[in-house]
């Protein structure tokens, strides 16, 4: 009987740069422990991967490349110490419980005026602000997924 190590699935594309595995424009593993990240534009990351982030404990501020469209299921779940974070105006999608167990994630900001799909739920039912773009205010809170946390949406003035 073998003894399993990892169930992750490594691939031939596969690459590291710094902290950060990627697989062609996806963010495959985020493998660092610095409290704040700067996600490099020019690495032209335009998915995190799930639970590309899970479990950094130590992060507290990510700023993420504007080329950014998707964010996999529970991309950033217990990253205890993440305060807040700005999701840029191109992401299209988010994943199921991205935010999940956040600890003390007091605010999202969401900067797409087309809110992106949400595929599940976005974090759990805590005090959280999530902010959008004023002319959107109305279209976020009666998206379909985003209707359930419409008592948490307010307009970024």
């Amino acid at each position: 009987m073998g003894v399993i190590i990892s169930t992750k699935e490594f691939y031939i594309d596969e690459c590291i740069e710094g902290d950060y595995v990627l697989q062609g424009s996806l963010l495959v593993k985020y493998q660092g422990n610095a409290e704040e990240v700067i996600i490099p534009e020019d690495l032209g990351i335009t998915e995190i991967g799930m639970g590309a982030f899970s479990m950094c404990f130590s992060l507290s501020s990510v700023s993420l490349p504007e080329s950014l469209t998707s964010i996999g299921d529970e991309a950033f779940s217990k990253c205890r110490n993440l305060n807040s974070i700005t999701l840029p105006e191109g992401l299209a999608l988010i994943g199921d419980r991205a935010f999940f167990e956040c600890d003390i994630l007091s605010s999202i900001i969401l900067q797409p005026l087309k809110p992106p799909v949400l595929n599940g739920s976005l974090c759990e039912e805590a005090p959280i602000v999530i902010y959008v773009p004023p002319a959107a205010l109305d279209d976020y809170r009666n998206a379909e997924g985003w209707k359930n946390h419409a008592d948490m949406i307010r307009s970024a003035v």
